[in-house]
């Protein structure tokens, strides 16, 4: 249903009783939020959507005072950027408050928001990772005992900041959010809500390797990496290079080159693949060597589906050597006799040694370099001895090397990354890693709230007394260290706060 809006003259209280009276058995029922509504229909035209009958929305004590909160910027205003196009900023403040004021510079700008909230684990860290009710009361009225997380205070904490979020998105822009056992279906769910259940891509398991020790129940050793699109249609294809590619590459070239024959040279890269561990299903499938040197596999050209293929796609290829034809495929070739007769053209179909063996077609491993992204992730690096090495204190930091690929998958070389929970520094770390590593251009703006540094092993005889000082102080010994290694390559840092009124 679609109507005009009201007079934009109108005062509040009128505009109120006319959306009302248009939609008085949505308000009723509870369908329809008035304050959501009046936000993003002023000065346009509102339209109304009823629910479908199966969508699923998540409720929790105090979500209608979150969604209807104000969120006017006139109190709230950002420290100048700056001579010049701003590059990689650090803005020191309350990220929701920053989300809002940078919505002017920033919005439909960010191709790649990249975050690690608070887990709500009911413990403290370097900081705070606790979400009590407020006055020490539980949101459902009832007293909780010292630890114990209130999943309602953390609801409202991460709807309106993951809102403001979607809202500085592009169109091609992904969110990325790690997330532990404690809240990852309910941060699946809250996304569902804002960014819409098509635009799920799913959760990734991130295998650590190490089951907690002091698990009273099943031992986690993964946490969860949650994915969205801003516009499914527009964001790139979630592919990332085959880890081991160029390793199997250069053995075979190397047993090309230590062998007197090629026979010889296939058969040493062959027991090669078979004895390297570590190696995907995938890529040990790349155990071949052609005529000119390439690495390929052998791949079915069997029709795809269930059903039977047109009648053409069921006609026989004649054996190069004794022109017999070769067994079709039950339900048929995968592709028409036009193609089939271009793949034969360029080599790319491998004959048995006689006419009784299917034929399979050659996929060359530099083709194909790059892989989907899987559903579960093993990476058990930990980077302790990097932030000690770099003298920062910070307990369970996100490795660089796993948040450097998880950028370059998810974030295109030209990425705008935002990182509204930037914590010790890691993805600004990453980013000018990625930058490094693939010539990219990505910049990232990074928001810490100055919360006071919890004390810990890990912050004992430490100067800190805010994450805020951490976050700053890693970057800015990041920076000096690339710029004294690695020639030509000098990033910057803008540092800028929050000025509230």
């Amino acid at each position: 249903m679609t109507s005009s809006p009201p007079h934009p003259d109108a005062d509040e209280p009128t505009r109120r009783r006319q959306l009302v009276e248009w939609f008085t058995d949505a308000v009723e029922r509870g369908d329809l939020d008035l304050g959501e509504l009046e936000r993003r229909g002023r000065g346009a035209a509102v339209t109304l959507r009823r629910p479908e009958a199966d969508q699923v929305a998540l409720t929790w004590p105090g979500k209608r005072a979150v969604q209807g909160a104000p969120a006017s910027v006139d109190e709230i205003r950002l420290e100048p950027a700056g001579d010049g196009a701003p590059g990689d900023q650090l803005i020191i403040g309350d990220n929701l408050p920053v989300m809002r004021a940078l919505a002017s510079s920033l919005s439909d700008t960010v191709d790649l928001a990249y975050i690690d909230p608070h887990y709500n684990t009911g413990r403290g860290f370097t900081f705070d990772d606790r979400f009590p009710a407020p006055s020490g009361g539980r949101s459902d009225g009832r007293r909780g005992r010292r630890g114990q997380r209130d999943r309602g205070a953390w609801l409202n904490f991460m709807y309106p900041r993951l809102v403001a979020l979607r809202d500085l998105m592009s169109a091609r822009g992904v969110l990325v959010a790690h997330i532990d056992e404690h809240e990852h279906e309910t941060l699946v769910m809250i996304c569902k809500e804002i960014f819409g259940d098509a635009n799920y891509l799913g959760s990734i398991v991130w295998d650590k390797g190490n089951p907690k020790g002091d698990a009273k129940r099943v031992a986690y050793q993964h946490e969860h990496i949650v994915v969205f699109a801003k516009d499914p249609k527009q964001c790139s294809p979630l592919r990332r290079p085959k880890e081991n590619a160029q390793q199997i590459l250069e053995a075979a070239a190397s047993s090309i080159r230590s062998t007197p024959s090629l026979e010889q040279a296939r058969e040493d890269f062959s027991k090669w693949i078979k004895g390297t561990r570590g190696l995907s299903g995938g890529e040990a499938m790349y155990a071949r060597i052609s005529e000119d040197h390439r690495v390929y596999r052998l791949v079915s050209m069997a029709w795809p589906n269930k059903k039977t293929a047109p009648p053409e796609y069921f006609q026989p290829l004649l054996h190069p050597v004794t022109g017999e034809p070769c067994p079709v495929p039950a339900r048929g070739w995968r592709n028409p006799p036009g193609t089939m007769d271009e793949l034969l053209s360029r080599g790319l179909i491998e004959f048995g040694i006689d006419h009784s063996t299917q034929p399979q077609r050659r996929y060359f491993l530099d083709e194909h370099m790059h892989e989907n992204i899987p559903s579960v992730i093993r990476f058990a690096g930990a980077d302790d001895d990097r932030l000690r090495d770099l003298g920062i204190p910070f307990e369970h930091p996100k490795p660089v090397e796993f948040a450097t690929r998880l950028l370059s998958w998810f974030g295109p070389p030209d990425a705008v990354i935002c990182d509204c929970f930037a914590g010790s520094g890691t993805t600004g770390h990453a980013v000018w890693e990625a930058n490094l590593r693939d010539g990219g251009t990505r910049r990232f703006v990074l928001v810490q709230a100055p919360e006071p540094v919890f004390a810990s092993a890990a912050t004992k005889g430490q100067a800190f007394e805010s994450v805020d000082e951490i976050t700053r102080t890693r970057l800015e010994r990041v920076a000096a260290r690339y710029r004294e290694h690695e020639q030509g390559f000098s990033p910057t840092l803008l540092v800028r706060r929050l000025i509230q009124r």
